[in-house]
């Protein structure tokens, strides 16, 4: 019990409980918040649980994420990605998730470039935050294409279900405007059974969180559930378990 989880005593009675929670004899006291024992990072926790309004708040005006959307999200595996990334990355991570990049639109709105907000590689429209995945200036098709060579190796790798891979490709390929080529896994794998429903569900997750957003680490939460169903019925199957995988697949 650390020194936070021992002022507990001095908080006012009304956060106290009288009713039964399981706390340990060797604990003395037990921190809840809900039905959520906190056993560690009590000042972290407590921080998070007082700003989470307004963080929901800026989702949901930020990015449309309201309450219904809001528990579809892999949140967890975001963190873990984010918090795995070099300063640096992790600054422009953040940035680019949230649309504040320093784009040539966002820079001529604020008066801080006075030409144009054209792309200043293409020079054939805007550059948005979302024009940063399918500028066609040869540079930047190139290396787009290149970047995305080797996250389908590692996605190989981290032993990404065949299906995963194969609806991902599908629906991230018009975003990319790249042609993909040829999965690692020759032809279309077809769901069966509890899988096709999990997969079913999994893109429509995916949609309304919107496609573009997993590319920026926002994934729907079943597409673990389905690396773990199957990875339950392999009889070869990978040591990592699906909480692994995606926390590797959004890292890369």
């Amino acid at each position: 019990m650390d020194t936070n989880a021992t002022d507990a005593y001095d908080l006012p009675p009304q956060w106290h409980t009288s009713t039964f929670v399981p706390v340990l004899k060797a604990e003395v006291c037990g921190i809840y918040i809900g039905n959520d024992k906190i056993t560690s990072h009590l000042h972290l926790t407590l921080s998070e649980r007082w700003h989470e309004k307004e963080a929901k708040d800026y989702l949901s005006q930020r990015h449309g994420i309201n309450t219904e959307i809001f528990p579809l999200i892999n949140w967890p595996s975001l963190r873990y990605a984010l918090k795995k990334f070099s300063a640096h990355r992790r600054a422009t991570a953040v940035k680019a998730l949230h649309r504040h990049l320093p784009s040539q639109e966002k820079l001529f709105k604020q008066g801080r470039v006075v030409l144009s907000s054209l792309c200043p590689r293409c020079l054939q429209t805007a550059e948005t935050n979302s024009h940063v995945y399918c500028c066609m200036n040869d540079e930047a098709f190139t290396q787009r294409k290149k970047d995305w060579v080797e996250l389908w190796k590692q996605l190989h790798r981290g032993t990404t279900a065949n299906i995963i891979e194969q609806t991902w490709r599908f629906y991230l390929q018009p975003l990319l405007n790249i042609p993909l080529g040829n999965s690692v896994i020759e032809g279309l794998t077809i769901a069966h059974d509890e899988v096709a429903g999990l997969l079913a569900v999994a893109v429509h997750e995916q949609s309304i969180i919107g496609w573009e957003k997993l590319l920026l680490g926002l994934a729907s939460r079943t597409w673990k559930t389905i690396q773990d169903v199957i990875d339950s019925a392999n009889p070869n199957a990978p040591k990592r378990n699906a909480t692994s995988w995606l926390n590797t697949a959004l890292i890369n």
